[in-house]
């Protein structure tokens, strides 16, 4: 009888120790869903707040913000940036820089959006 106990509590150790270790990972997959959503919706906001200062003619400042997204990868923020960077001086009065790797790497992303 003394093993048959032995071996319930074993069982019930097993049993309890999983439930902990899935409760953990729930937790642990909470907190990187929840990490990824709040960067999304920070890089949605910074976008949105990029697209005012375009909308408004604001040009260094429209820049500055879509190519910091542009190098983080955001589609749409990279698409933006490239075509400031073509046509800066018809179009918006200046000149805006980037290297050629930022070039390049606008270029892949804005592809993918």
């Amino acid at each position: 009888m003394g093993n048959i106990t032995l071996s319930a509590l074993n069982q019930s150790l097993v049993l309890g120790g999983l439930l902990l270790g899935s409760l953990l990972c729930n937790v642990a997959r909470a907190q990187v869903l929840g990490s990824t959503e709040s960067e999304a919706n920070a890089t949605s906001d910074a976008f949105e707040a990029a697209l005012l200062e375009y909308e408004r003619c604001h040009w260094a400042t429209a820049w500055e913000s879509l190519a910091r997204l542009a190098n983080r990868g955001h589609p749409l923020a990279a698409r933006l940036a490239l075509d400031m960077q073509r046509f800066g001086p018809r179009l918006f009065g200046g000149t805006f820089r980037a290297d050629s790797a930022q070039l390049a790497a606008w270029e892949e992303s804005s592809r993918s959006g």
